[in-house]
């Protein structure tokens, strides 16, 4: 029953503040507004590199992924994110035949 109380009270502040809020984030500047999420997904995205480039077997396919994703291309009115993954999975498929074949 506290809690809801707590929670209500702290939602009540931040809706009563929302206007004061945006007026300041408006004032920031254009660089800094970009630059704020940039700096809160570093850490998530040197965890995710380092978990995927772990394993020597995959690495190539994991940094051909995340380099035709992190291009943006769009091809066939397609985003740059299913290229990557068929990118990926392309790379893992044929390694994986390689890898059959030499045994």
């Amino acid at each position: 029953c506290m809690t809801g109380i707590a929670y209500g009270s702290i939602y009540a502040g931040v809706a009563a503040s929302g206007a004061t809020n945006v007026a300041m984030l408006a004032s920031f500047p254009h660089v800094l507004i970009k630059a704020i999420p940039v700096l809160v997904l570093i850490g998530s995205l040197t965890g995710a590199l380092g978990q995927a480039l772990h394993a020597e077997k995959t690495r190539f396919a994991a940094v051909l992924t995340f380099a035709v994703t992190a291009s943006g291309i769009t091809l066939l009115g397609v985003g740059a994110a299913f290229w990557g993954l068929v990118a990926g999975l392309i790379v893992l498929g044929l390694d994986k035949l390689v890898s059959s074949l030499r045994t």
